[in-house]
């Protein structure tokens, strides 16, 4: 499944631009939870498409 997404030119810049339109809702909203919630999932699928550095572990 995350090899197909790999493959679709632009998804990441779709997943960066959900994760600031959640951000600004966040800020508008003044501390919503389902804004703050939203920018962790999208966080945590960013990350497991590899798309952040993934902490090194020495």
């Amino acid at each position: 499944m995350l090899l197909v997404l790999d493959k679709i030119p632009g998804f990441e810049l779709v997943g960066i631009m959900l994760v600031c339109v959640s951000i600004i809702y966040s800020f508008y909203k003044k501390k919503d939870n389902v804004a703050l919630s939203l920018i962790i999932v999208l966080l945590v699928l960013l990350y497991l498409l590899e798309y952040l550095e993934p902490i090194p572990t020495n």
